[in-house]
C-alpha cells in the first residue's frame, strides 16, 4: 500500500496526539466501539465501528490511541485487521539498539 498508512484504535486525546506527530495524511480512518462516535469525524478524519468487517478498512494496520494497558489489549483483541507498523516520532529519542514491534507509538519528546 506504499507509504505507512494506518488507522487509529480510538478517538479522544491521545489520538489528537498522535495525529499531531504522524506523517501527513497518514491515518485514513479512526475506530471506536461507541455508538455515539461512529460515523462522525474526528479531527477531519471518518470514525468507523472497531467491529467492522470492511475490507477496505481491514486491510490496513492500525495502532491504538488509547493509555490503559488492559483498555488497549481488548480493543486490539476486537480489531480483525493487521497492527500497522511501529509509529514513531521523528522528534523521538530511540536507541540504537532497541526494536519497536507492530502496534508500537512512540511520542515525541
Amino acid at each position: 500500500m506504499g507509504q505507512n498508512i494506518f488507522g487509529l484504535i480510538g478517538a479522544s486525546s491521545q489520538a489528537l496526539e498522535i495525529l499531531d506527530f504522524a506523517p501527513n495524511d497518514s491515518v485514513k480512518f479512526l475506530l471506536s466501539s461507541s455508538e455515539a462516535e461512529i460515523g462522525q469525524t474526528f479531527s477531519r478524519i471518518p470514525i468507523y465501528d472497531l467491529a467492522t468487517t470492511d475490507p477496505e478498512l481491514t486491510g490496513y494496520g492500525v495502532v491504538p490511541a488509547v493509555g490503559a494497558p488492559g483498555l488497549k489489549r481488548e480493543l486490539i483483541s476486537q480489531w480483525v485487521g493487521p497492527l500497522s507498523p511501529a509509529v514513531v516520532a521523528s522528534t523521538a529519542y530511540v536507541s540504537i539498539n532497541s526494536t519497536q514491534g507492530d502496534g508500537t507509538v512512540v511520542a515525541p519528546n
